[in-house]
């Protein structure tokens, strides 16, 4: 959404009008002397309507925007519903899915990457490990002895971890 209005501002009509005007003005003086007054009944309509089309584009977009961004958040809102289920059916490791988000999350800003960059590197991990999701990963990690289910911090995670 953010990105669609800076694009927007960026190349707004508004900039654009001085451009398009002296790009329009010739056209439309040959139009006048060669057809007379008459053709501005046929530009008008054909104006407007353009204008409308773009208008209603522009509408959709951000409807469909918002149901993207919307979508993403119910599902990010699922996965950590799942996660928080199966730390609270793990009693060893509780809250141990929270502090590995806590930590990847800590460690993009770190390297300054952007989410987008961090989400594909989680996808390419849980695809190469094999794990169906997020709560899976985490078993695998634990099972794998990479992440200790009593550290509070990184400093009480194993060492090479």
């Amino acid at each position: 959404m953010n990105y669609l209005t800076s694009l927007l501002n960026r190349f707004s009509l508004a900039k654009a009008l001085p451009v398009l005007a002296l790009v329009a003005l010739p056209i439309l003086w040959f139009l006048f002397y060669h057809f007379g007054p008459e053709i501005a009944l046929l530009l008008a309509p054909m104006g407007a309507a353009a204008f409308a089309g773009y208008r209603l584009h522009i509408h959709r977009l951000d409807v469909k925007t918002r149901e993207g961004s919307e979508a993403s958040r119910v599902h990010l809102a699922t996965v950590e519903a799942l996660a928080t289920a199966i730390d609270a059916r793990d009693q060893v490791g509780i809250g141990h899915v929270r502090r590995a988000q806590i930590y990847a999350v800590g460690l993009g800003r770190l390297l300054n990457l952007s989410e987008k960059t961090v989400r594909n590197h989680h996808y390419a991990i849980k695809t190469k490990i094999g794990a169906r999701n997020d709560a899976h990963l985490v078993w695998r990690a634990l099972e794998a002895g990479l992440v200790d289910p009593g550290a509070t911090s990184a400093a009480d995670a194993p060492p090479g971890a």
